[in-house]
């Protein structure tokens, strides 16, 4: 065994396997990121006045940096932007004199508004579990696109390619080999699997940072994943 690649699903010293396979391919999850891919720019808050008329709604009535501000505080996030781009300008159709489309379009407004700054600034966290393996979320996308994803899924999707930063966040427990002579480090079944989720993670953050953020290059800006261990040692 090669102790020291725990993410294949191959036979411990005790000839026991984990029941899940862990590989992952970078193509794979690249082909599922162009499927889920967004014409909408990522931004991290409003840099332009809105076009929308003052009637139609009091949000908008303000300046850009006023509802920065307004956002920040309602999501409780910072409001010093990692960095600059410009939103997507308005469509700047005329109003509709329907109350419900007027409605329907001002909160989507608000949402791409409100979302680029919780992308920006935001740290969502990404629990890693024996359970969520991406191989099945990504074989989902490419099949039937993102919307098959459950809940939980589409939650951890959005952490790893929608923000620029992340917090990654396992329990591991470190159990001590029986051959105290053994020169091989030692990782029991359990361990190797939550190492080979995190590794799923981490290739599809760096895959999205390629896909997602072309943009950053150009600024030097670079998006952070903070890998959090909670370890757990037995004697």
């Amino acid at each position: 065994m090669n102790s020291l690649h725990p993410y294949f699903n191959i036979g411990s010293k005790s000839w026991k396997s984990i029941s899940l396979d862990t590989t992952i391919k970078t193509q794979t999850v690249m082909d599922a990121l162009k499927k889920t891919r967004t014409s909408k720019a990522r931004v991290t808050g409003v840099t332009k006045p809105s076009n929308r008329k003052a009637s139609g709604g009091f949000l908008f009535r303000f300046p850009p940096e006023v509802r920065n501000e307004i956002y920040a505080l309602a999501l409780d996030i910072a409001s010093e932007p990692a960095v600059t781009t410009l939103i997507t300008s308005p469509s700047g159709t005329p109003d509709s004199n329907l109350n419900d489309m007027g409605v329907l379009r001002l909160c989507k407004e608000i949402t791409v508004e409100a979302r680029s700054l919780l992308e920006g600034h935001g740290m969502p966290y990404v629990p890693i579990m024996g359970n969520t393996g991406l191989n099945s979320a990504i074989n989902l996308i490419l099949e039937h696109g993102e919307a098959a994803l459950n809940p939980v899924q589409s939650t951890i999707f959005a952490g790893l390619t929608s923000f620029m930063n992340a917090h990654l966040h396992l329990h591991i427990s470190h159990t001590l080999s029986e051959d105290p002579d053994d020169p091989e480090p030692y990782l029991d079944l359990r361990l190797r699997h939550i190492y080979g989720i995190l590794r799923q993670a981490i290739v599809v953050w760096r895959c999205t940072s390629e896909e997602n953020f072309p943009h950053l290059k150009a600024t030097g800006t670079k998006r952070k994943a903070t890998v959090h261990l909670d370890h757990l040692f037995s004697d």
